[in-house]
């Protein structure tokens, strides 16, 4: 089913709005990570999570390194890319759909859009990382449904001293 799902350059205004998004879409992945190193250190490594999640988006965003995906005109997601036309890499950065609007098509839009323009500028290769965690389970489907088969398995390990 093809909604009206439009990939567009951000403005001040939608970028406000990816900010938003992200904050909604990683409070489950944050809390995992809660539940898994607990409180303290949880609050050491990711207490200011919002804040840098916000200005990483908006960063992005602003200089023109992504896009957001707009239904019916509505901000539902966003996309953020960097490539290297010179090696023929590119990486697909933090990106999501709005929470209440997943499985509507908008993710897919989004990684077929962005794979169109690395291809138009030469990318052979592109990578995508994400965590192994529970919360991070609608990333890798959505990855893996894309084509993304090969990855390096990677673990964080955190300790109080």
């Amino acid at each position: 089913m093809d909604r009206n799902i439009v990939i567009a350059e951000p403005t001040q205004e939608t970028i406000g709005i990816a900010c938003n998004i992200a904050i909604k879409a990683w409070i489950p992945i944050r809390e995992t990570f809660k539940k898994e190193l607990g409180e303290e250190i949880y609050e050491a490594f990711y207490g200011e999570w919002k804040k840098s999640k916000r200005e990483e988006v908006a960063r992005m965003l602003s200089k023109g390194k992504g896009y957001v995906a707009l239904l019916d005109g509505a901000v539902v997601g966003f996309i953020c890319y960097e490539f290297d036309s010179e090696r023929r890499i590119g990486e697909i950065c933090t990106n999501a759909v709005s929470p209440e609007c997943r499985g509507m098509g908008i993710a897919r839009k989004m990684y077929d859009y962005i794979l169109s323009e690395m291809r138009e500028n030469g990318i052979k290769y592109v990578s995508v990382q994400t965590g192994l965690d529970d919360g991070h389970i609608p990333a890798r489907r959505a990855y893996e449904k894309l084509g993304f088969k090969k990855n390096l398995k990677s673990v964080n390990y955190y300790m109080e001293i």
